[in-house]
């Protein structure tokens, strides 16, 4: 099998949002994040990310440091930046190495680039979302860190058997 690497992220700046799904070019615009993605699916621009977990709700991601605008549409936005850590999962047998402790179906077709869902691994929830045809990155909680990273280096050591 091909290798797998996991490298660890460096931090960067996320919010929660949560606007009524109407509201969402408006809030969006006002803010200075494109929002437009599907369900369960990453924007990209200018260094912003926005993942659409939910009807009403989209994580933000940028560099940390980032500053957002303010919106006049109703919403609810928290900064989450030191809440998750972060890892990439690299190579061909990244979905293997997944699967071994997360149930979905990560297949090309089932789980193209550019799809973002929060999942279980283990017994931990996670934000997941495959940012190119090898290569996956994991938030969780950063209080879940040991039990991730050694389930992780155990199903990446499997992966590559």
């Amino acid at each position: 099998m091909a290798e797998v690497v996991v490298t660890p992220r460096e931090a960067d700046a996320q919010w929660l949002l949560h606007c009524a799904p109407g509201d969402a070019a408006a809030t969006g615009a006002a803010l200075g994040v494109g929002l437009g993605a599907a369900m369960l699916r990453a924007a990209t621009g200018g260094g912003w990310h926005a993942l659409h977990l939910a009807p009403d709700e989209w994580l933000l991601v940028a560099p940390a440091g980032s500053k957002l605008g303010t919106a006049g549409a109703p919403h609810a936005l928290v900064d989450i930046s030191d809440r998750s850590l972060g890892v990439d999962i690299i190579g061909a047998d990244a979905p293997a190495a997944l699967n071994a402790a997360c149930p979905l179906d990560l297949g090309d077709a089932a789980f193209p680039v550019g799809m973002c869902t929060r999942t279980l691994f283990g017994k931990v929830m996670v934000m997941l979302w495959r940012t190119s045809a090898v290569t996956w990155r994991m938030d969780y909680a950063r209080s879940f860190d040991g039990y991730v990273t050694g389930l992780l280096a155990l199903a990446v050591a499997d992966a590559d058997d």
